[in-house]
């Protein structure tokens, strides 16, 4: 295990659902009238929405003040089927090259189903890493290998053998387990008829595909977070979502400094949002997003496309 590393950047590398915003079946009807699709089409729109994902940025400190620009360890949360178009968008602006560890909260599509993609870093002949390690609970893991059984075993490849190298670790619920020295506790959070998993580390919590939330699972999350990403897919109320209304009072109920909604529907506008909760400390996130702590120990809010680096 590396020490050493603190985390430096947090970037939202999609903010939307499964299906991504825009859905083509509204922006090929004859007259669209989606609000949200529609808007998505504008360059640089905040309702373009791909997966939920966040790219954590770990750095070191020169002589514990500055920050070193030299050694980066970059931290992957879920990486869905969006992630190859998100990480030609966003890596360059960031200056990321290397996944140093993939983690994820379930095994959803939405958030496995950009796992082949992998490969790109571990195929020759640039072979950017030799692998790229996944840290996963054993029942996630069985649903990958079930639906793509040489992401787990590789001689089990059909083609021409141009396949990830990935590397399984297991996690489990309630249990904290480290990358590079930062902490992460897993919490299972019910997600329809399945559970994923909620992390919390450093000062942030991470809940992107929530419903309820047992009252064994709301101990073991974090009191007052700086900082939460907390799922919020549409104005009324479904099956294996938070609402909009659901989603304030889970942000209420944990005493959240800083709430940022994520896995926002084609139903919620970005601006909409924005001025509906103005008066709180809750914003709609959006792709591209990125929390930077200074040297001091703050975080500053900004946009990649305007900071980068």
């Amino acid at each position: 295990m590396e020490e050493g590393f603190e985390l430096w950047r947090v970037a939202v590398l999609g903010s939307g659902p499964s299906e991504g915003i825009p859905r083509v079946s509204c922006i090929t009807r004859p007259a669209p009238s989606c609000r949200a699709c529609v808007d998505s089409l504008r360059p640089h729109s905040k309702n373009r929405r791909r997966n939920t994902s966040l790219l954590l940025t770990l750095r070191r400190r020169q002589c514990g003040e500055s920050w070193s620009e030299g050694e980066e360890k970059n931290i992957l949360i879920d990486c869905g089927k969006f992630f190859w178009e998100g990480a030609i968008e966003w890596f360059p602006l960031l200056g990321v090259r290397s996944i140093d560890a993939v983690i994820l909260t379930h095994d959803h599509f939405d958030a496995a189903g950009g796992l082949d993609n992998l490969r790109d870093w571990t195929m020759p002949p640039l072979c950017l890493q030799q692998t790229v390690p996944v840290y996963v609970r054993d029942e996630d893991k069985a649903g990958i290998a079930a639906a793509f059984p040489y992401l787990v075993e590789p001689s089990l490849s059909t083609g021409g053998g141009a396949v990830p190298a990935l590397s399984f670790s297991s996690i489990a619920d309630y249990v904290q387990f480290q990358i590079f020295g930062l902490s992460f506790l897993p919490v299972p959070i019910e997600h329809g008829r399945t559970t994923a998993l909620a992390f919390a580390f450093d000062r942030f919590c991470y809940a992107s595909d929530v419903k309820e939330v047992s009252d064994l699972a709301f101990a073991a999350l974090p009191s007052s977070p700086s900082f939460l990403f907390v799922d919020c897919l549409r104005e009324v109320e479904q099956s294996s979502h938070l609402s909009l209304s659901e989603s304030v009072d889970l942000a209420g109920r944990m005493k959240a400094k800083r709430t940022f909604l994520i896995g926002i529907g084609h139903e919620l506008c970005h601006d909409e949002v924005k001025a509906k909760l103005r008066h709180t400390s809750i914003s709609p996130s959006f792709d591209g997003m990125i929390l930077t702590k200074n040297e001091g120990g703050e975080w500053k809010e900004g946009d990649a496309r305007e900071s980068g680096r």
